[in-house]
């Protein structure tokens, strides 16, 4: 792939990345063509990648339009390219030095695509961790809201399996390290719900293990926090578990 992409590195500029895509709707090939082209884009950037190169304003300002397209459910062939534009735009997240507009913009349809059912919710979640890591504290600060909405989605609520959730709690650790004081605040509803799934032994050995790594961690930064959040925790717990039962029963 890295010998690939360099050989259409050498080829492929902004302007024929965007002729070959527009192509597919002048044409009528539709997904196979677009289809086609994510074959050629993947290892394109992927070779960005491993050389270490920070991908071209141009070739970036390219890629955006497609993975926009290829993601909207409103597109005939969104649910064949949707997979290789999330990969795609995770590849992109690691050839980029900074958070841009258009890549800002772009971030509120991640949001959305994560409150969806399909296969590559956790390359989703590490598109995520990039724009944090990239954008830092600000980016952090800006769409913390959104942030937490992600993570409340899935965390303590038993919807995934158990390797998946791991993966997620291991970004949602990473977080917690960086931007403690942003973040902390934020998740009690979170935390409340890891504290059920322990307290009433709702999960398996493995995530109960995971989630009580969680809270020592949260501990041990904050230490004031988790006092108060415990000592308020009795009757908001029993709620939790109250909720979760009836969820299991639906």
């Amino acid at each position: 792939a890295e010998y690939m992409g360099d050989i259409l590195n050498s080829i492929f500029n902004s302007n024929l990345i965007i002729q070959l895509w527009e192509s597919a709707r002048i044409s009528g090939g539709g997904a196979d063509i677009r289809t086609s082209l994510y074959t050629i884009l993947k290892p394109l950037i992927y070779s960005h990648s491993v050389n270490k190169q920070i991908i071209s304003e141009d070739l970036k300002n390219s890629l955006i339009p497609i993975i926009l397209y290829s993601i909207d459910s409103s597109n005939s062939d969104s649910l064949v390219l949707i997979e290789d534009a999330v990969i795609l735009w995770l590849s992109l997240m690691k050839v980029i030095n900074i958070i841009d507009l258009n890549l800002n913009s772009l971030f509120s349809n991640l949001i959305f695509l994560m409150s969806q059912d399909f296969d590559g919710l956790l390359l989703c979640y590490s598109i995520l961790l990039e724009y944090c890591l990239i954008g830092g504290e600000e980016f952090f600060k800006l769409h913390l809201k959104e942030i937490f909405e992600i993570f409340d989605l899935n965390l303590g609520t038993n919807k995934m399996k158990d390797q998946s959730i791991i993966m997620i709690l291991d970004i949602f650790d990473t977080l917690l390290l960086l931007f403690p004081s942003q973040f902390i605040p934020q998740i009690n509803s979170i935390i409340y719900r890891l504290l059920t799934v322990i307290f009433y032994n709702l999960e398996s050995e493995l995530m109960i293990t995971h989630y009580f790594c969680v809270i020592s961690r949260l501990i041990v930064i904050n230490i004031e926090y988790m006092a108060l959040l415990l000592s308020q925790a009795g009757n908001v717990i029993q709620i939790c578990y109250q909720e979760q039962k009836q969820q299991q029963k639906q």
